[in-house]
């Protein structure tokens, strides 16, 4: 590791996601440091700017008390034994054009 860099942070799809719908698709992703499981609802994945991209949600059982849920943009990568792996975008200036896609994407299918 390089001075003065942080090392980026990984998650990995640990479990396959067999039996669900396209609507229901749930990944369980995996902190390749801390080794903690989130659960996400992926709403959607696409190619943009030479590179493929997720937007997934965090799971959460619907209690009433949730307020607007969290997205969560990552770029995918294939990891060691065609595993996905995501990466967290770390530049804003990425993170807002692939959020612009997205949505646009978002819009076309008649979600807002």
């Amino acid at each position: 590791m390089k001075t003065g860099q942080t090392p980026k942070r990984e998650l990995k799809s640990d479990r396959p996601k067999s039996g669900l719908s396209a609507d229901d698709e749930i990944a369980v992703l995996v902190d390749t440091w801390t080794h903690t499981e989130y659960y996400m609802h992926v709403i959607d994945a696409f190619p943009a700017f030479g590179q493929e991209y997720v937007v997934m949600v965090p799971y959460q059982l619907d209690d009433g008390t949730r307020k607007v849920p969290e997205i969560v943009v990552f770029k995918t990568l294939s990891g060691a034994n065609a595993e996905k792996v995501y990466i967290a975008l770390h530049s804003r200036k990425e993170r807002k054009a692939v959020f612009e896609v997205f949505l646009s994407r978002f819009e076309s299918a008649g979600g807002l």
